[in-house]
């Protein structure tokens, strides 16, 4: 996506600072040619939010408490599933 003039970043609403990545999502996106090992966890800032064009979120709780933060970005902040349904955190679930 770098290389089409496309930044993606990740934060999320109970982040810690500096975490890396679960080792799960390390092996299985290695295996799809996607290097996280240097990937560390920041919270969701009002700087990041400023700064994306769009910002997505997994559940509609997620996105709500963004939106009642900076409501005014409302025409940005969307779910990522396009079917508008909550999705679950994948962190210790398996790699299915």
């Amino acid at each position: 996506l770098g290389e089409r003039g496309f930044e993606v970043l990740s934060a999320g609403l109970a982040a810690l600072p500096g975490a890396p990545a679960n080792p799960e999502a390390v092996s299985l996106l290695e295996r799809h040619g996607v290097d996280l090992h240097a990937h560390e966890s920041q919270p969701l800032s009002r700087e990041l939010l400023e700064h994306a064009d769009r910002v997505y979120a997994m559940t509609r709780s997620h996105r709500d408490t963004v939106l009642s933060e900076a409501p005014e970005l409302s025409g940005k902040v969307r779910l990522l599933s396009p079917k508008g349904i909550d999705l679950s955190d994948p962190i210790g679930g398996g790699p299915e």
